[in-house]
């Protein structure tokens, strides 16, 4: 059963309770004292169904509220990123600072990049990082967004980016993005990117890629260097990544 359609039979239940409580031509005159002990626990469970069906109404409202919403937002960041590359592909092409600026304001601040290394290095290394630490790696893990979407806007030749759906978890706090990328003369393909709600912003923190997440992916990699060379060295290493070839 849909949620619509369970709203709508939890809605039409609760009315149907209400209205046979509220009618009911039975008076306290009419009734014996046997009737009426009879009738005591009816109407009070009367009650408690209409209050429970209410309440799971409530909750569905709120979970169709939640998803709307989260819906809504996507939409229009998908929509604003589309019409960006779509109007200004040639400026953003050919102007190295002018794709920076779109970076900067368009895509970093869609990306939780704590959240993101924290799943790459581990719960347990991340902890132990020291602020100067978290906040140079945060910075690199910036550069190397900048990197990665430089490189794509070599292949970008006017794709159209739309979103294709949005599943939340039970408690509204993560779920999944689906955007579609319509090529030109290609077949249209799906990307989808994991989400969360941090401080009632909803954020992304990793891609998937035919089902290939971009951490479990990278994680390896990450730990390894961190483990066995320090934190240190795996910033020189991803600076150095970041770094243009002359």
């Amino acid at each position: 059963m849909t949620t619509d359609k369970r709203r709508n039979y939890l809605g039409f239940l609760s009315l149907f309770i209400s209205a046979i409580v509220i009618s009911s031509p039975l008076t306290a005159n009419e009734l014996d004292s046997k009737n009426k002990s009879a009738l005591v626990p009816t109407f009070q469970q009367s009650l408690l169904t209409q209050k429970h069906n209410s309440s799971k109404i409530a909750k569905l409202d709120v979970a169709k509220t939640a998803q709307n919403e989260v819906n809504n937002y996507f939409v229009q960041a998908v929509s604003k990123i589309d019409n960006l590359l779509f109007t200004q592909q040639k400026t953003l092409k050919l102007e190295p600072l002018k794709l920076n600026e779109f970076v900067n304001a368009e895509l970093l601040p869609l990306w939780n990049s704590e959240r993101t290394l924290k799943q790459l290095l581990g719960r347990s290394k991340w902890k132990a990082l020291t602020a100067k630490e978290v906040d140079r790696l945060k910075q690199i893990f910036a550069q190397t967004m900048h990197r990665y979407i430089n490189e794509g806007m070599k292949f970008y030749d006017g794709q159209r980016i739309k979103l294709s759906s949005v599943k939340l978890n039970k408690a509204q706090t993560k779920g999944i993005a689906t955007i579609e990328i319509s090529p030109i003369y290609l077949p249209a393909f799906k990307i989808s990117f994991k989400i969360f709600k941090s401080d009632d912003q909803w954020q992304l923190y990793d891609i998937l890629v035919e089902g290939i997440s971009y951490v479990k992916m990278k994680k390896n990699e990450y730990r390894r260097i961190a483990e066995q060379q320090g934190v240190d060295k795996l910033i020189a290493y991803l600076d150095e990544k970041n770094t243009p070839s002359k």
